[in-house]
């Protein structure tokens, strides 16, 4: 008996460890589900053609503005767009370039002596001279707090791609850097060429890179900034960069006065809505482009010409009479110009200026009104004595207290001249 007994508490007390163990497992895989990052689907920032710097690091002058591609590589570093998205474990991004990439990249410049690196610290932009190629570059900066007195410039994390010429290999850079700009290597990898995961051989005009979030701590809120780069012969070298932009991404909405809007069937209204955002982002607008519509047209009547809006503006709706009637839902897509600096930390040599990036998102954002039959006579006279009853019953009550006033004063003077033309025998004067 006492056998058993033992065995029976062995074995209860096995269960329980064994319940307590599930238990354990679950929280933690609950805790690290409640870790993860946001994850957002796919994203867009648009930028600019021909928007890349050219930076003469011999003396640190002004930037200049690429105009026109002065080198082969140059439009390969060029970024017309960036497309990106998370999962919440990694974030994964495509930097799409006007110019393809060489896969290893092979340029056939010949090494620069003194003389052509002097020609070039003198050169005007339109007349340099031949040069080598010494790093190919393409990255992403990430601010894992928002907090722009963290990290290099602002930025906490680096993920690089770039070519070093001398080594004829890509590199693939992690990094994390202190408030000081001391970087720590994550993870280094290095290859002679990308191959299909990097770039497409029928479209070699992007850039692939992903991100681990959970090697940063699983950020809730940060944001991310793109880049590519080339330097010739460490003298000259040119730089294209993105905005700023938050994650999670900022939800947008239309917001109307008055609110709801209603609206009748059979005319065309005006009315005006502005595009607002959850946080303190105030976007600027290039243009509001509504969605069609089946029943309503829409349309955005800008009340003038400006470049950007930032405020309420018109737009023409016109309701057919046949209309259903209800509430409509119509979604308004808006082009948002968006600036920010980008750190010169990051940039080869050291520059005393600041480097403004601008670029363009999408937000979506729907406009919410409701439809109705117009107003019967009855309704009409209602919402009109709604609206103008109390002040018209106020100027009628005086009207009527002021003629009611004189009606009695006329009244009584009549009354005071008849009592003056009887005697005080009560006989009337004009016969005595």
């Amino acid at each position: 008996m006492i056998q058993i007994q033992i065995f029976l508490e062995l074995f209860s007390l096995g269960v329980l460890l064994f319940m307590l163990l599930l238990i354990s497992m679950y929280i933690h895989s609950y805790e690290n589900a409640l870790a993860e990052s946001p994850s957002f689907t796919r994203q867009g920032i648009i930028d600019p053609l021909r928007d890349a710097i050219r930076l003469n690091s011999c003396t640190p002058t002004p930037p200049v503005k690429l105009t026109n591609y002065l080198y082969r590589p140059d439009s390969s570093t060029d970024i017309d767009s960036v497309n990106y998205f998370s999962n919440g474990k990694s974030l994964n991004a495509t930097i799409w370039l006007h110019g393809p990439i060489e896969d290893p990249p092979n340029f056939s410049y010949r090494k620069s002596s003194n003389e052509t690196i002097l020609k070039v610290c003198n050169a005007m932009a339109n007349e340099l001279p031949e040069l080598a190629t010494s790093s190919l570059v393409y990255g992403m900066l990430i601010d894992a707090d928002s907090n722009n007195a963290t990290g290099k410039g602002g930025a906490d994390y680096q993920v690089e791609l770039q070519w070093d010429d001398i080594h004829k290999k890509w590199f693939k850079i992690f990094g994390e850097y202190s408030p000081l700009g001391q970087q720590k290597i994550l993870n280094i990898t290095n290859f002679s060429q990308m191959g299909n995961s990097i770039t497409n051989p029928d479209h070699p005009n992007y850039i692939i890179l992903s991100a681990d979030l959970n090697s940063m701590g699983s950020p809730n809120n940060y944001r991310v900034a793109f880049y590519s780069g080339i330097v010739y012969d460490f003298t000259t070298q040119y730089w294209d960069f993105s905005n700023w932009v938050d994650v999670p991404p900022p939800k947008f909405y239309m917001s109307t006065s008055p609110s709801p809007i209603i609206l009748t069937k059979g005319k065309t209204h005006s009315i005006t809505a502005e595009l607002k955002t959850t946080g303190d982002f105030v976007p600027k607008v290039k243009d509001f482009i509504p969605s069609s519509n089946s029943i309503l047209d829409v349309k955005f009547n800008p009340y003038s010409s400006k470049k950007l809006y930032d405020s309420p503006q018109p737009f023409e709706i016109t309701i057919p009479a046949d209309a259903p009637d209800g509430q409509y839902a119509i979604p308004i897509r808006a082009n948002i110009q968006v600036e920010s600096l980008f750190p010169t930390a990051f940039i080869v040599g050291n520059y005393p200026f600041n480097l403004t990036s601008v670029g363009r998102i999408t937000g979506l954002a729907n406009l919410t009104i409701n439809v109705r039959e117009p107003p019967s006579f009855q309704e009409q006279f209602k919402n009109f004595w709604d609206t103008y009853g109390q002040p018209i019953s106020i100027i009628a009550g005086g009207f009527a207290g002021g003629v009611a006033s004189l009606f009695f004063d006329r009244l009584k003077k009549g009354n005071q001249e008849d009592e003056g033309t009887y005697t005080s025998q009560g006989v009337r004067k004009d016969h005595t």
